[in-house]
């Protein structure tokens, strides 16, 4: 890892306030000379393209679509309130992102945020990020939550090395590390 960064990294870094996180998406970076204290450390993962065509939503899968409904959906995903600031109403209004749920019961037991988009190679990715799920349901909620996706190839990152198994059964690779960064 490089301890010298560019004067135009340097400034950025300095500019940000106090606990101001910094995602490294290739673990390439040492930024504890500039402040920093690494936050997470995970792994990428990657899943081709299953199929050719879009399959239907299962009944239980719920985009959330409603201010109301994504109160809901953050309520499952954290219980401290001061986290939810992090995704506010207005994100509902990008046709690129979404927060999708898998009810039960009429619960939501689990869910993702997911990102659609870029496309590379004529592929069009989705990227699945903030996965919650009750504790011992991350395979049944993963294949859920990606069912819909098998035309597409997808990426995501786990931070917990215990869960990557369970990644792997339902077709993920490891393709590389991440680290966030967080102002001291």
């Amino acid at each position: 890892m490089a301890a010298e960064h560019s004067s135009d990294l340097s400034a950025a870094l300095s500019a940000l306030p106090s606990k101001a996180a910094v995602k490294d998406s290739f673990d390439c970076l040492d930024l504890r000379t500039s402040g920093f204290e690494k936050l997470l450390t995970g792994t990428w993962l990657f899943r081709s393209q299953e199929g050719a065509r879009k399959p239907s939503s299962p009944p239980d899968w719920q985009k959330a679509q409603t201010s109301e409904a994504l109160s809901k959906w953050l309520a499952a995903w954290n219980r401290s309130e001061s986290l939810h600031t992090l995704f506010p109403p207005k994100l509902l209004e990008f046709p690129d992102i979404d927060f999708v749920s898998i009810r039960r019961d009429d619960a939501i037991q689990g869910g993702a945020v997911l990102n659609y988009g870029p496309s590379h190679a004529g592929k069009d990715f989705v990227g699945i990020s903030n996965i919650f799920h009750r504790k011992s349901w991350l395979y049944g909620a993963l294949h859920a939550l990606i069912e819909p996706f098998s035309h597409r190839p997808i990426c995501t990152y786990e931070t917990d090395t215990e869960l990557l198994p369970v990644y792997r059964q339902i077709g993920f690779q490891d393709v590389g590390t991440l680290t966030v960064w967080q102002k001291l």
